[in-house]
This record gives C-alpha cells, structure tokens and sequence, in this order.
C-alpha cells in the first residue's frame, strides 16, 4: 500500500464488526485484507490521474466490499469520495488521505487476527 498521505503514525487497529456478529469469518476477513492494499493503491493512482469514470467505479466498489466485509468506515469514506466526485473534486485528496488511514487501521487489526490464528 502507497503512503499516500500521513499514515507513518501508529493508529488504533480497526476491527471488522463481521467477526462480532459472526464466529469463523477470520479467513474470509483476512482474504479480504489481502486484496484491501492493492485496491487502494488503484484508487490513488487513479486520483493522480486525474482519471474519473476509473476512479468513481473503484470507490463505489470499495464502498460496497467495506461494508459487506465488516467495515463500515470504508463504506463511508468511500460514498463521501463518490459524492466528491459528482460535486466538488477539491475535497477528493483529503478523502483519499482519509480512506488510507482507515484502510492502515483495518490491516493493522487484520495483523492481530492472524497472530491470534497462528498461536492456536
């Protein structure tokens, strides 16, 4: 994952309220995980390009897979980014920059989880 904005500091790990509501769901959280930094970093490269149409389909995908894997955050900042889009593209870079951070945050609780796995 690109360091896009400020996410060098140490944050709060972020959870997925999946694994709350329902027990066995680490793998698919974790497989989850995996794929969270590239898709990421297709967002910020498309926002460096200046590249739309690309960018509003990757965070309405994000919008949709954060919330079905647990993460709301993901879901809010990225319909915050969507709503950006259509009104005022100044704010996209900030959002950006946001989105990281929550994205850092749920590797970093992504990382306890396996820890947890590979002491059992």
């Amino acid at each position: 994952m690109k360091k896009y904005g400020y996410a060098d500091e140490v944050l709060n790990p972020l959870y997925s309220c999946l694994l709350k509501q329902e027990s066995g769901m680490e793998d698919l959280v974790l497989c989850f995980m995996e794929r969270l930094p590239s898709m990421f970093d297709a967002i910020a490269l498309s926002h460096q390009q200046s590249d739309w149409p690309v960018l509003t389909r990757q965070v309405h995908d994000m919008k949709s897979v954060g919330g079905g894997y647990g993460y709301p955050q993901i879901s809010e900042v990225s319909s915050r980014i969507e709503y950006a889009l259509q009104q005022d593209t100044s704010q996209i870079a900030y959002l950006i920059q946001e989105l990281e951070v929550i994205c850092m945050r749920a590797l970093q609780g992504a990382d306890t989880i396996n820890q947890v796995k590979q002491q059992a």
